[in-house]
């Protein structure tokens, strides 16, 4: 009798509230790793350390960038996939590129192998040249290329990354052929074409756009639909008789089983970052555009990518 009394008395003590298990630890309670696969200095990264304050902020604990170049950013991409799903080890990732590495090869990952936290930013991808080349527009890079396929080098991050792929199609498109040089990041492919030890560069619009104003370089033309307010001498590639469409963005990932209230905290504080003001006015500053995409909507926009490179792939593969 009496342990049945003291056991409705212990029953009676937790409901009403006077007992309750010890809470979950509340995330995050340590600094968070972001990997990039690429070096410092480029585009992927710069977006980062721009946004690297703001989220810092949101989430009330540090971001620990760590470079790991190397694949196109496979090398990245393939240890993020295999660490633990607690928040604490997360990417910056670009896109397509991130996603193109995964053909032709052993597969490291795939789509299925992230959680899609949040995308950042879209920009056209360019053609650009030293301002001395003899290539004074896309018309003068073009009849080069016909001339002699393959004689005009071009330097890009990565092999098979998103400006590669940029590339391929519009090879594909237009039946032409360049050389394309991969390079490990954005840094070293402007060292290469401002040395003019390439004949030009296909990168984003954001790294080449400050090179273009200052004369470092002359952007031939963009891949987007319209011109860019803020580059409005630089035409589109649309408006020189090749219309192509091909952009890279900016977003993080963690890996698969990330818990969803972790993935939740992480997306709020991308969107708290993505409605700064003050952020947004850097963006401005830097050239890059802004394009938020929340865990759902950004994992619509992977998907769609990947099925473009798996039909691309399937008509005619890179490798």
């Amino acid at each position: 009798m009496m342990k049945t009394l003291t056991r409705l008395a212990l029953a009676a003590f937790v409901a009403t509230g006077a007992y309750a298990a010890p809470a979950a630890a509340e995330y995050p309670e340590k600094p968070i790793t972001v990997i990039i696969g690429f070096p410092p200095g480029g585009n992927v990264d710069i977006t980062l350390r721009h946004a690297q304050p703001f989220l810092e902020k949101y989430l009330g604990t540090s971001l620990v960038v760590v470079s790991k170049p190397g694949a196109a950013a496979a090398l990245a991409y393939t240890e993020l996939a295999n660490s633990p799903p607690d928040g604490y080890t997360i990417a910056m990732t670009s896109l397509p590129g991130g996603l193109g590495t995964q053909f032709g090869t052993e597969r490291r990952y795939d789509v299925d192998s992230f959680e899609w936290i949040a995308n950042f930013t879209e920009e056209p991808f360019t053609f650009f040249v030293h301002p001395d080349s003899p290539l004074q527009t896309m018309e003068d890079m073009m009849e080069a290329a016909r001339q002699d396929p393959g004689g005009i080098s071009l330097a890009g991050s990565g092999s098979f990354g998103s400006p590669h792929l940029g590339l391929l199609v519009f090879q594909d498109l237009y039946d032409v052929e360049f050389t394309w040089v991969p390079m490990q990041g954005s840094a070293p492919m402007r060292t290469a074409v401002l040395g003019q030890h390439v004949d030009g560069g296909l990168t984003s619009v954001s790294v080449s756009a400050i090179m273009h104003v200052e004369g470092q370089v002359r952007v031939l033309g963009m891949m987007a639909p319209e011109r860019w307010d803020l580059l409005p001498d630089v035409p589109t590639m649309a408006e020189l008789g090749y219309p192509i469409n091909w952009t890279a963005s900016r977003g993080l990932k963690a890996p698969a089983g990330t818990p969803p209230e972790i993935i939740d905290k992480l997306a709020e504080a991308s969107r708290k970052t993505m409605e700064d003001p003050e952020f947004l006015a850097i963006l401005e500053r830097e050239r890059l555009l802004p394009k938020y995409l929340g865990p759902a909507d950004y994992r619509k926009y992977v998907e769609e990518q990947n099925n473009m490179l798996k039909a691309l792939w399937e008509k005619k593969p890179w490798r």
